[in-house]
């Protein structure tokens, strides 16, 4: 179904068809991913921290901030 091109994004056409109101629905989908990669650095961050200095209170903030990524993901 979707058909790549050499720059590997999906036809144009195809993608205004999925999103009725046009640009204004691709630049949320964006934005929603530039935030989802911010959180995923965050918890990678915190997970990082938790294991080589053994803290658990960091453990516990990456877990709550990959639920939040995978929350606002599905909004």
């Amino acid at each position: 179904m979707w058909q790549l091109t050499s720059d590997h994004k999906p036809r144009e056409n195809v993608t205004r068809n999925r999103s009725q109101n046009g640009l204004a629905g691709l630049r949320e989908r964006v934005e929603v991913k530039m935030i989802n990669q911010h959180m995923m650095n965050k918890a990678r961050r915190a997970a990082r921290e938790a294991l080589t200095k053994r803290n658990a209170r960091k453990w516990d903030e990456a877990n709550r901030i990959m639920r939040q990524a995978a929350a606002s993901a599905f909004n």
